[in-house]
């Protein structure tokens, strides 16, 4: 069970890190990049949702946000994948 705990952990870093920030590499959890005091839940998607506004090709604003909801489905879909019962 202690194994499957620390893959499970192991399974949301992400080895590239956030867009811009590759010094965070969790993928749920991590500091926004708009807000340092304050952690948010799927960074990546928070701060591609927050860049849209900013952004002057929207399409292509759009397809970082369509690409950090896939990353980060992956991420949880895997990290399922490590709480299989071990037989």
């Amino acid at each position: 069970m202690n194994d499957q705990l620390m893959y499970l952990e192991r399974a949301f870093i992400d080895p590239l890190g956030l867009p811009g920030r590759p010094f965070y590499r969790h993928i749920i959890y991590a500091p926004s990049s708009h807000n340092k005091y304050a952690g948010v839940s799927f960074p990546g998607i928070y701060d591609a949702l927050f860049d849209i506004s900013s952004k002057v090709n929207a399409s292509k604003a759009w397809s970082e946000v369509k690409r950090q909801i896939s990353i980060a489905t992956f991420t949880v879909q895997a990290a399922a994948e490590t709480l299989r019962e071990i037989a």
